[in-house]
Order: structure tokens, then sequence, then C-alpha cells
């Protein structure tokens, strides 16, 4: 059994402590790893401000650069919501929606 502990800026996974510089805005779940989504929304420079960690609290991956797939134009947001899916997918959004 996995033990998660969410608090404001950290989160404990089995014992592992995880310190974030920001706030924990939403956690999902799935049988293989916890994902995580943190920013401030007052001060958030890190655009890439989803993660996902092992049961044993090792990071297996940080969301990609969004850069590579948006339009020249448009501004990169950092993340402010995700869903996970059925298919251990999760879909995410920005302040753009």
């Amino acid at each position: 059994m996995n033990i998660i502990d969410i608090g404001i800026n950290q989160m404990v996974i089995n014992n592992t402590i995880k310190n974030f510089i920001n706030t924990i805005h939403q956690v999902c779940m799935t049988d293989s790893f916890v994902i995580v989504l943190y920013y401030d929304p007052q001060e958030d420079t890190d655009m890439n401000n989803i993660c996902a960690y092992d049961f044993n609290g090792e990071l297996l991956w940080r969301i990609e650069d969004q850069k590579s797939f948006l339009p020249p134009e448009a501004t990169e947001q950092p993340y402010v919501g995700m869903h996970s899916r059925h298919d251990d997918r999760i879909l995410v959004n920005d302040w753009m929606g």
C-alpha cells in the first residue's frame, strides 16, 4: 500500500519527503506514479510545473517545454489544472485554457 501525504509545499511518499518551492495545487495518482502540479500565481516563472514521482519518491519525469508545440505568437504560461484519464494519461491546461 502506498502512503501519500500532501501539504502546502511538501509531499511525503512512503516516508520520502519531497519539498516544493511553490504551492502544490493538484495531485493525481495512477497505479505506477504520483503526478504533481505546483505553482505560485503571483510569482511563478516555472512553465514546466508538472512532474511525476514513483512510489519510492524518485522523480520520473517533468512535463516537456510548451514552446515546441505552441504557435510562434503564443505566450508560454504555467499549467494550472490537470485531469487524470483512465489510460494513465493526463490532460493539462494553462492560464489560457
